[in-house]
């Protein structure tokens, strides 16, 4: 999965990706 690349590249990536999911649920 090149997305967890990016979390390495920008922990902020993930923490942002996160927060989507919570705003989508």
């Amino acid at each position: 999965m090149p997305h967890v690349a990016q979390w390495e590249a920008e922990p902020r990536a993930c923490e942002f990706e996160v927060t989507s999911r919570a705003l989508k649920i």
